[in-house]
């Protein structure tokens, strides 16, 4: 069964033996082999509302795609149908963190043993390296850039939107001078004239001082460029393979759409997920959907 309406990868996974896909990492995606049904990806003009008499279950999502549940014989009646236009099979997605991480071979230098020493290559942890952000600021009680016991992982942060002279005159006002310094505690690096640099054992102290209320008034936080937005949070479901598919990334976004036109509000969304199957021109039915997304409502 070759169409054109299916797409190449489909076509090969349909001519394959169940053996042959369950020894390959991206022919059986979308496949319940219990219940012998696919979860596919169509592009779609008209209605659906015929494919449920076939047994086929429709999701509709936006701009004429749509998720169908079919039953694997069945699948030759749902590309015969003229609303029809494309067909597609899901595809696993990784995180975007994963990915880099072994493309550029991190993995197995960051492998520990039981001892907690890295198992490929020992003493290749960064000990003793500097590394050097240059960027808009850091949020300095993240776990990221915390060591086990808590203390800070940076050894010197220059804030070059201070004002040395403010902060020294706050505490001043109130009596007191910040915890290990004097009147001007506050200043900015040696050598420099703008902003305040803070040391190691400030950003401790900063760190011991409570909440976060409290450690600003020590050393302000990064507020970022878009402090007062509120946020859609989609936790991808891990259904095949242990990672998501592109049916559930496509379920996330429609699902944003959905609430931000609901609410009224503007949107901007971040896909922290992806891979690098397909024709790589655009073409492929996630990236049109995705195309599409950007351009519904007031989306980016």
């Amino acid at each position: 069964m070759v169409s054109q309406k299916l797409e190449d990868l489909l076509n090969l996974s349909l001519e394959s033996t169940p053996a042959q896909r369950e020894k390959s990492d991206i022919l059986d995606v979308g496949f319940d082999s219990r219940e012998q049904t696919w979860e596919l990806i169509i592009k779609y003009n008209g209605s659906l509302e015929g494919l449920a008499a076939m047994g086929i279950r429709a999701e509709p999502l936006l701009a004429g795609y749509a998720i169908v549940t079919v039953p694997q014989q069945q699948i030759p009646q749902l590309i015969a149908l003229p609303e029809i236009e494309y067909v597609e099979m899901p595809k696993s997605l990784q995180n975007g963190l994963y990915e880099a991480k072994r493309e550029s071979c991190i993995l197995p230098l960051s492998q520990e043993t039981a001892a907690g020493r890295p198992a490929a290559a020992a003493g290749l942890t960064g000990e003793g390296v500097l590394l050097a952000v240059v960027d808009s600021g850091i949020d300095y009680q993240m776990p990221d850039f915390r060591n086990p016991d808590g203390s800070t992982r940076i050894a010197w942060l220059w804030d070059q939107t201070l004002n040395a002279a403010d902060l020294n005159r706050r505490f001043q006002t109130a009596g007191s001078a910040p915890e290990g310094g004097g009147k001007e505690a506050y200043s900015p690096p040696e050598g420099f004239g703008i902003g305040v640099e803070f040391s190691r054992e400030q950003i401790d102290r900063a760190l011991l001082a409570g909440g976060r209320q409290e450690a600003f008034a020590l050393i302000p936080l990064l507020k970022g460029v878009a402090y007062g937005a509120e946020f859609l949070i989609v936790k991808l479901a891990n259904l095949q393979n242990g990672f998501p598919g592109t049916t559930e990334l496509m379920r996330g976004v429609t699902w944003a759409l959905r609430k931000a036109q609901a609410m009224g509000r503007p949107l901007a969304v971040n896909l922290s997920f992806g891979n690098t199957y397909g024709p790589h021109d655009g073409s492929s039915l996630l990236t049109r959907f995705l195309d599409n997304a950007a351009e519904c409502w007031r989306t980016v």
